[in-house]
């Protein structure tokens, strides 16, 4: 061993002669060799090397942190494809589990075995295709089959394996044993076999022009006393929708991994191009196109709404996202709307660039919260605005195929592409030379202003489908339904929807209920019966649990929660009943939306059985859709009235044509604009159906109105006539765009100015919530009533200060009083009650005007006596009920024997049968009111 020749370095022995080559020294001492150095003689580092020295400073915790946080990147287990496809994954990998252990009958204890996956992975797509349930209720659809194969070739390849070996073997086993081709196989069979749909587009609902001004119309008058901030943002939606038909997920986070990576469109996204006269180009940046998931670099794409020109078209203007995100306090260089209104600056600096374009609103849709928005959060109001609207089917992706199918129809199919963000779409030169879809007119040419870009025959094949549009069925159906019911004397021609019915059926959801009812009684007990704390807690309405906030907040359960036995027993009692409590409102949501959905299919197939609209019943709808909107004919007045000498009051339903149908059509858009959702508090929340009544001095004073009359004043009048086409039907002539803008604008914010106002004077008040207007009725030195909440105020202006009482102070006249209409001074009278005689008689010639203020007014207060009467009869709270009672008890306490003959009289009763037991009452109710 000790002659053994000794090895070279590739373990070849060397000869003993053999020329010995010099050792090569270790690569890092010849990296130092090589290196350039400095005259102090420390090397002169450079590339890599000089950027990890920087990194860390030479410090060697720093480099070890470093490595370290390099070796934990470097074996993260990355999760590719958006996180919605990855969901979709799991459910399949979860629904082929299942499917494995039914149809093995719990033999197979690993599904994604080489062997298992072969033998089941067909069987699970039969067994799934013919058991899964659709939207419908029916069958699903072949598109949705299709989508269980992708997902299940991903779990294939991801988690079969190799028993023996441990190797995956997925990809093998679907390419090189073709069972991917198998199963293709059987999902093409499969659809043939069970007839399911393979039609997908079928029935789709497409949205345009009518559709959006039919929303952004209600949006407006639903908001007319709170919420409109909310309303505002889906109306800044609507018109982004409509003009570039963008995905829910471009324009908020589509996951929650999405929202915390910030993967969502924020103000900084968005730049404000002034051209002049409030006429301000928006210039959208989207970042988080289809597909940005799975891109090293990203898919982005620039779209410009240009602002429109035409008067009749400034509904779809780019002023409502200019005010929606002046609203959001993003553009802080403009504090009051004058300033927005009239700046002259080319572009408006947003000051808030990192805030979320789109925020979530709280639950009531009152306020937003400082959140981003979902995309299903977005779908889902998209969806509900038009189910209230009567658009059923209306969501986000119907503006993307109405945006689809009118682009391909007036640009072409290759531009269309290109502005819906497709791939195929998408080249060299729109991706790194060009603005793309930018440097199109999107906006001008989905209203029909950009008809220079159309392509030769576009016109024509535009106005292909208009008779069978979205909101021409809608409402040409509306006026069938509401002319069979004007001319049926039948009063059970529109059926109510009953969910009561299928709410007493559930026989879960009544035993929760009588449950939930007797854990009171088991909490309430650990009070005591007839102690002075279960009769306070037994005054509540136990309709909601956060009942027991206000119980245990009383000082008398605070006295008796010192002893820890009590509150021990009680503790465990309030437990056990907000565990009931969990289970019945979950089961009780289930069952009232399976109750509306069934109630409203009932109704919906008995509609469509009996309402059948008529070519009439069409044109009519094409009709009112072809009239200037109603916003629009409100806000051209008020904007004429900003500038001429204010004219006679007139009433909101005075239209420009008589036609029977158009009479209809309007009537039928108005009954959509209704708000019924209602609190249990009885606010009001009847909408105005004049817009007029938006005006800002109707809500707040004149502080703002002032304002926005000193803008108006200040800025040219645009030429006449510019909005004007030759081929247009004649029209009413309306105010200029830039009037129509500034009225709009003014309109829109007009709440939030109010609001923002409010709380500035309870501010200035010294946190007292007083009602301005009141003060005019106060004496000097007086304070008006100090509400509890700034709702309480509001509701109070809205129910109390309606125009009909708010003439009292502009009659005042000296001594006297005067006509608060065009009369004026000429028509004198000694009391209010003859000024108001006089406004609804004939003398009067605002008589018309003053006869719906007063019917409002009634209406109001009729309402407010209804709910009040009902509330009552419920029991009211604990505190209205205690001051019943002791009103009540004073009551008897007080009556005599005149008070009891008088109501003798009433009744019908003969006196002299009363008479003789006039004592013995009388002794028994003051007994009753003493004790």
């Amino acid at each position: 061993m000790d002659n053994a020749p000794e090895l070279d370095d590739y373990g070849m022995p060397i000869e003993p002669d053999a020329f010995q080559a010099p050792a090569r020294p270790e690569p890092g001492v010849l990296a130092e060799q090589s290196l350039a150095r400095r005259k102090d003689g420390r090397i002169k580092l450079r590339g890599l090397a000089k950027s990890i020295d920087d990194f860390t400073g030479g410090d060697p915790g720093q480099i070890q942190a470093l490595i370290d946080e390099v070796e934990a990147a470097a074996t993260k287990v990355i999760e590719t494809g958006s996180p919605l496809t990855r969901k979709l994954v799991q459910h399949t990998k979860n629904a082929y589990e299942v499917a494995v252990k039914f149809l093995s009958g719990d033999s197979c204890t690993d599904p994604w075995v080489y062997q298992a996956v072969k033998e089941y992975s067909i069987r699970f797509i039969e067994l799934r295709a013919r058991v899964a349930k659709g939207k419908g209720g029916g069958l699903v659809k072949a598109e949705t089959v299709l989508g269980w194969y992708s997902c299940l070739l991903i779990c294939i390849v991801k988690y079969t394996y190799d028993p023996d070996t441990g190797f995956k073997v997925g990809g093998k086993l679907l390419y090189k044993e073709q069972l991917a081709s198998d199963l293709l196989d059987h999902v093409k069979n499969v659809t043939t076999t069970l007839k399911l749909d393979r039609h997908s587009a079928r029935n789709k609902k497409t949205c345009g022009l009518p559709e959006a001004r039919i929303m952004i119309e209600h949006l407006i008058r639903t908001s007319c006393d709170r919420g409109r901030l909310p309303r505002l943002q889906l109306i800044a939606v609507n018109i982004i929708c409509l003009a570039c038909g963008i995905r829910p997920s471009s324009l908020c986070a589509g996951s929650p991994e999405d929202k915390a990576d910030g993967k969502y469109m924020k103000m900084g996204d968005i730049q404000l191009w002034n051209r002049g006269q409030f006429a301000i180009d928006v210039e959208l940046n989207v970042e988080n196109l289809k597909g940005h998931n799975s891109t090293v670099l990203g898919r982005s794409m620039n779209i410009w709404l240009r602002a429109l020109t035409k008067s009749h078209n400034i509904i779809f203007d780019t002023f409502w996202i200019v005010s929606y995100i002046w609203a959001r306090g993003c553009l802080a260089a403009y504090p009051e709307l004058p300033d927005l209104l009239t700046t002259k600056d080319a572009q408006l600096v947003i000051t808030s660039p990192d805030e979320p374009f789109l925020c979530t609103p709280n639950q009531g849709a009152t306020k937003l919260l400082n959140t981003p928005w979902s995309a299903k959060g977005l779908s889902g109001a998209m969806s509900g605005l038009g189910r209230d609207c009567r658009l059923e089917g209306v969501t986000m992706y119907a503006y993307r195929r109405g945006f689809a199918q009118k682009m391909a129809m007036a640009i072409g199919h290759t531009e269309a592409s290109m502005a819906m963000g497709h791939k195929d779409g998408e080249s060299v030169l729109s991706r790194h030379y060009s603005n793309g879809a930018g440097n199109y007119n999107l906006l001008g040419i989905m209203v029909g202003e950009a008809t220079d870009q159309y392509r030769p025959g576009a016109e024509t094949a535009l106005q292909m489908r208009v008779r069978v549009g979205t909101a021409v069925t809608m409402l040409s159906k509306v006026i069938a339904q509401s002319t069979r019911i004007d001319d049926s004397d039948d009063e059970d021609s529109e059926p109510e929807v009953e969910v009561d019915e299928v709410v007493d059926a559930d026989e879960e959801l009544q035993e929760l209920k009588r449950s939930l009812a007797h854990h009171w009684t088991l909490y309430l007990d650990t009070f005591g019966r007839g102690s002075p704390l279960y009769a306070v807690a037994d005054g509540y309405k136990k309709t909601k649990i956060s009942i027991i906030l206000k119980i245990t907040s009383h000082k008398l359960y605070t006295e008796a929660a010192k002893d820890q036995e009590f509150l021990a027993q009680a503790k465990k009692a309030e437990n056990a009943l907000r565990e009931v409590n969990e289970r019945y409102q979950k089961c009780s949501q289930g069952v009232l939306k399976r109750g509306k959905i069934e109630a409203k299919d009932k109704l919906d197939k008995k509609r469509a059985k009996e309402t059948k609209a008529s070519i009439q019943d069409t044109d009519a709808a094409l009709g009112y859709l072809k009239e200037t909107p109603e916003l629009l004919n409100e806000a051209s007045k008020k904007a004429s009235a900003a500038s001429l000498a204010p004219s006679a009051p007139r009433p909101s339903g005075s239209k420009t044509s008589t036609s029977a149908s158009k009479i209809e059509a309007e009537k039928a858009i108005q009954d959509l604009s209704r708000d019924e959702e209602e609190d249990d508090q009885g606010e009001v929340t009847e909408v105005y159906k004049e817009l007029g009544k938006f005006k800002p001095n109707n809500l707040a004073g004149k502080k703002h109105g002032e304002a926005f009359q000193e803008a108006m004043d200040g800025t040219p009048d645009e030429p006449e006539g510019e909005w004007k086409d030759k081929d247009e039907p004649e029209r009413i002539p309306l105010a200029s765009a830039y009037d129509m803008r500034v009225s709009l604008a003014t309109l829109a914010l007009d709440p939030i100015l109010f609001q923002r106002e409010m709380e500035a004077q309870i501010k200035a008040d010294g946190g007292k919530i007083l009602c301005q207007k009141c003060r005019l009725y106060c004496e000097e030195g007086e304070e008006p009533h100090n509400f509890k909440t700034l709702s309480s105020l509001k509701r109070h202006m809205w129910q109390q200060h309606t125009e009909w009482s708010e003439l009292i102070p502009k009659m005042e006249c000296g001594d006297c009083f005067m006509c608060p209409g065009s009369c004026g001074s000429k028509q004198q009278f000694d009391s209010i009650e003859k000024v108001y005689k006089h406004c609804l008689s004939d003398d009067c010639p605002d008589n018309e005007a003053f006869k719906m203020m007063e019917t409002q007014h009634n209406l109001n207060h009729d309402k407010r006596y209804k709910e009040q009467k009902k509330y009552e009869q419920e029991g009211g709270n604990a505190r209205a009920r205690t001051v019943h009672d002791k009103k009540y008890l004073q009551y008897l306490r007080g009556l005599t024997e005149d008070d009891l003959l008088e109501l003798a009289d009433i009744y019908e009763v003969p006196r002299e049968r009363v008479q003789p037991h006039i004592p013995l009452m009388l002794r028994n109710l003051h007994f009753l009111a003493e004790s």
